[in-house]
């Protein structure tokens, strides 16, 4: 039976709760904490630009689609 680590809890933002990220500091050192920080910016920013792509074709699409309802209206 595999038990859950604590690693799989110890992920960024670190402000949960208010003193947890002074706790990973001082258990895993600030150099891993900024490590993991940075990799949960990466990630935000990431997912903004996947949704903003995605927001992009959805509108592509929907003007498409005017556009033939437009052409078939005209004929």
């Amino acid at each position: 039976m595999n038990s859950p680590g604590w690693r799989e809890f110890a992920r960024a933002p670190f402000d949960t709760i208010p003193c947890h990220r002074h706790i990973m500091v001082e258990v895993q050192g600030e150099e891993w904490v900024l490590e993991r920080e940075k990799e949960a910016e990466l990630k935000k920013i990431e997912e903004a630009a996947k949704e903003a792509r995605w927001a992009a074709e959805r509108e592509a699409e929907k003007k498409k689609r005017d556009a033939k309802i437009r052409f078939l209206r005209d004929l």
